[in-house]
């Protein structure tokens, strides 16, 4: 009878061991998993700073396109009534020279908006490349997340 009473004991220890080892395990694995939760959130939160920064950078360039462009026709408008209405001023006989000044002038303005067209496209050629690093971003979030995630089922696993 004593033989089965310690018999009973000992393996009553060793089930509470055993356990007690299953649930350090269980925690040990929940701290884990709760550190990588930790780091992805982190990672989300680094990748939202960036994108704001990134939209806030493309909005300024945007609106700094959109002043010059305003700015700039404007200019060439107001250039170009000005020139009309000196034209009709002056007396036939001028005309043709004036024709000669007005043609260097044209295309003095000429080079001018072929100047912000090329600049306008480098506008447009930067502000498609911010746009590919934005979905750049986005693709290596979503990448790191979905790795992440795999991760924690495999550790759950």
């Amino acid at each position: 009878l004593e033989s089965v009473e310690q018999r009973t004991l000992r393996e009553r220890e060793q089930l509470m061991q055993e356990t007690e080892h299953t649930q350090l395990q269980h925690l040990r694995q929940r701290e884990k998993l709760t550190h990588q939760l930790e780091e992805a959130h982190q990672i989300t939160l680094k990748f939202q700073e960036e994108q704001r920064m990134l939209s806030a950078e493309l909005k300024l360039l945007h609106q700094k396109y959109q002043q010059e462009l305003a700015s700039q026709q404007s200019h060439y408008e107001d250039r170009l009534l000005a020139l009309n209405t000196e034209l009709a001023k002056l007396s036939r006989e001028h005309m043709l020279e004036l024709a000669a000044q007005r043609e260097a002038k044209e295309e003095k303005m000429l080079q001018r908006e072929l100047a912000f067209k090329r600049e306008k496209q480098v506008l447009l050629t930067n502000e498609a490349a911010l746009r590919r690093q934005i979905e750049e971003l986005s693709d290596k979030h979503g990448s790191e997340r979905r790795e992440m995630a795999n991760q924690h089922q495999a550790a759950i696993s």
